[in-house]
């Protein structure tokens, strides 16, 4: 990349030429309208537009250096929030495939419809939780990715990994009650399921109920993040 320094030593040469015609060529004796005074001036002006065309070139150089840096960050950040919202939707893809494909609970009908008396198929639980696990992972990978480039955001950089560390831990609960489920099977020889009340997090997770924490942690500090990416694109 020694080329991109051609205009820096351009100019530190043009300066140097003209200051050292200025010194030999200017001094006792030299005298208006001979050769020797008009030549160390015409070669005082080359020396001064070589300067000026030097440091013109470099501003330029620099500002377009500045211009791509600016562009490749605003791209990481524009990438970073590609990804957010590509995950957040496969949680919530995930949380509605949990929802719909549970076995018809008893009991009452109520306004907001409650899950705990449902069961659902044990494989169709594992195979929705195989999602979530790799979304808790993906939150988790762009936290460590943010905190490893947090001097390439403009704004709000502690902020937003404090945020990704929110919705990494919502779904780590999720996994882990997951992973540490008592796998209680449907009796009559049905397909194997479990009672959702059984599981608190995925109760809390599937209920339509705006108090639940989905609605009131989750999916808000989903957009106060995707808000905080925004002001680090403009």
């Amino acid at each position: 990349m020694v080329w991109r320094l051609l205009p820096l030593v351009m100019l530190l040469v043009a300066l140097s030429a003209v200051a050292a015609v200025v010194v030999i060529g200017v001094g006792p004796g030299a005298r208006p309208d001979t050769i020797p005074f008009e030549t160390v001036k015409a070669l005082l002006q080359l020396g001064v537009v070589s300067a000026g065309v030097a440091g013109l070139t470099l501003l330029a150089y620099l500002y377009q250096r500045h211009r791509e840096q600016e562009e490749l960050r605003r791209e990481l950040v524009r990438s970073m929030l590609r990804r957010a919202t590509a995950n957040y939707s496969a949680v919530k893809l995930a949380r509605r495939l949990l929802r719909v494909r549970g076995v018809a609970r008893t009991g009452v009908r109520r306004s907001v419809p409650s899950y705990s008396d449902k069961w659902i198929p044990k494989a169709a639980y594992d195979d929705q939780m195989n999602h979530l696990d790799e979304a808790q992972l993906e939150f988790e990978n762009m936290k460590d990715e943010m905190e490893a480039s947090k001097g390439r955001y403009k704004r709000n950089a502690d902020e937003i990994i404090k945020l990704f560390g929110c919705l990494e831990e919502y779904l780590g609960n999720l996994v882990t009650e997951w992973e540490d489920k008592d796998n209680k099977h449907r009796p009559e020889g049905r397909p194997p399921s479990l009672r959702v009340g059984d599981l608190c997090r995925l109760d809390d997770l599937i209920t339509p109920d705006r108090e639940r924490p989905f609605f009131t942690k989750f999916s808000p500090q989903f957009h106060e993040l995707c808000k905080l990416l925004l002001k680090n694109i403009d």
